[in-house]
């Protein structure tokens, strides 16, 4: 596969899910869906070399007390029959493709139920809006500006 940065598809995000960031997991609830694949490549491997490590973070030299690595970039992993797609170490734009049940008499090759570009983004980006006392805050969605006091 050949991912391109100008898609004709539209992307869907996923935001970094591990350590000090909380992008929400993506679960994916047992039924049609029984595994995801991604398409990795040299410019988003599976892993990488080392994690990622946040300026101004001190990190602990001790391997006994320190907690393992994580060097995933993105993965899907079931945990009591509930799929969940975490991200973490590398921004970039990868393909993913939903699979379903084995096919009928094989046990390799699962049923294609279908594909996202995912862009793989560290953090949500914030959004600054002022919102008078009593209105609803909707999350992806701006306020409209009215008229009146507002708090910022």
């Amino acid at each position: 596969f050949n991912v391109s940065s100008a898609t004709t598809k539209p992307t869907r995000t996923i935001y970094w899910t591990e350590k000090s960031f909380s992008g929400p997991i993506v679960n994916i609830p047992s039924g049609v869906i029984d595994t995801v694949k991604a398409a990795y490549t040299t410019n988003f491997p599976a892993t990488v070399a080392s994690e990622y490590k946040p300026l101004g973070v001190s990190t602990n030299t001790d391997p006994t007390a320190a907690a393992p690595a994580e060097l995933r970039t993105l993965w899907f992993e079931k945990f009591s029959g509930i799929g969940q797609l975490r991200a973490y170490n590398l921004e970039g734009r990868i393909f993913l493709e939903y699979l379903g049940a084995f096919k009928p008499g094989q046990t390799e090759n699962h049923v294609f139920l279908g594909a996202d570009v995912v862009d793989v983004v560290r953090a949500a980006p914030t959004i600054n809006a002022a919102v008078n006392i009593g209105d609803k805050i909707r999350m992806g969605t701006p306020p409209t500006k009215t008229q009146g006091p507002a708090i910022q």
